[in-house]
C-alpha cells in the first residue's frame, strides 16, 4: 500500500521502470539476497520512489519491496541505481500489484 495519496495523479502513484537497482544498507553493503542486481527502480512523476524485486511491470510477482519512507538515498545514471534502505522498511509479497500504485515499462515523457 503507498505511503500516501500522489500529488500528481491522485489515488495511485503511476510508477515509471526508471532501470536497475542496486541495493545496499545504511552502511553500504549490498543486499544482493533480497535484491538480486536485476531489481527494479521505479519512480512516479510526483517524486516518490519504489524499488522491488521482481518486475511488477511486466506482470510478475513484485517479491521483495521498499516503498518511499524506506529508502534513505538513491542516485541513478543511465538506468542504473544505487540505493540506500532502511533494511527495517523492507516489505516483502507474492502478489503482482499494490494498492496505490500502477507500475509501468517505461517513462511517457
Amino acid at each position: 500500500m503507498a505511503e500516501s495519496v500522489c500529488t500528481t495523479y491522485g489515488a495511485s502513484h503511476r510508477m515509471y521502470l526508471q532501470g536497475a537497482a542496486y541495493v545496499a544498507d545504511s552502511s553500504g553493503k549490498l543486499l544482493t539476497k533480497q535484491f538480486p542486481g536485476h531489481s527494479g527502480y521505479f519512480k512516479c512523476k510526483c517524486g516518490d520512489r519504489f524499488i522491488a524485486e521482481g518486475a511488477p511491470e511486466s506482470g510478475a510477482v513484485i517479491g521483495n519491496y521498499v516503498t518511499e519512507g524506506g529508502i534513505i538515498a538513491a542516485d541513478s545514471k543511465q538506468g542504473v541505481a544505487a540505493v540506500k534502505v532502511n533494511t527495517s522498511m523492507i516489505r516483502s509479497t507474492t502478489a503482482r500489484t499494490l494498492s496505490g500504485f500502477t507500475f509501468y515499462n517505461s517513462n511517457p515523457n
